[in-house]
């Protein structure tokens, strides 16, 4: 009875301390599960997305969990696997927009391939190529642009009208 009331007390003793440090154990363990929970989670579904080659989702939840657990080697293993395989998943894209000349979307894989895989060497020339032919195709088509409208401006019975402000004329329009 007296030994549980002064540690229920934090009295005399120094037996009051134990049950405080105890006590803030669990309190840190209690805290600590769910983050390790979820960090499990994420590493399992991740595992399941790769099943399901759903690439860029498991890099997503392999990166959640080497964020927590960055020293664990099976997360970053797992991490680098997926970031792999979802390289060559938007490689292969990549190329296949180059096959259909949609330049643009192109871009974006090859983008995403250089961000998954610095060292995916063949996806950076790839990247350059299209970025060039794609920077000619917006020249051209700037310069066709302008060519409209110099032709526009030159054509004859299409001359804007001078308006004056300090005119009393009303402005009657017709529409054909």
């Amino acid at each position: 009875g007296v030994i549980e009331s002064t540690a229920k007390r934090g009295g005399a003793g120094g037996r009051g301390a134990p049950a405080r440090g105890v006590t803030f154990l669990a309190l840190a363990a209690a805290a600590a599960l769910p983050i390790a929970c979820a960090t499990g989670r994420s590493y399992r579904v991740g595992e399941k997305e790769m099943k399901a080659e759903n690439y860029d989702r498991a890099v997503v939840l392999f990166s959640r969990a080497v964020s927590v657990k960055p020293d664990n080697t099976r997360y970053k293993v797992a991490l680098a696997r997926a970031k792999i395989k979802a390289a060559q998943e938007h490689f292969a894209k990549g190329q296949a927009y180059v096959q259909a000349k949609q330049h643009e979307a192109a871009i974006a894989e090859f983008q995403q391939v250089v961000y998954l895989d610095p060292s995916h060497q063949y996806a950076a020339n790839e990247l350059t190529k299209v970025l060039s032919e794609w920077q000619k195709l917006q020249k051209r088509e700037e310069s066709e642009m302008e060519r409209m409208k110099r032709k526009a401006k030159s054509a004859p019975g299409r001359v804007a009208p001078r308006l004056d402000p300090a005119s009393n004329i009303p402005i009657v329009l017709r529409f054909k």
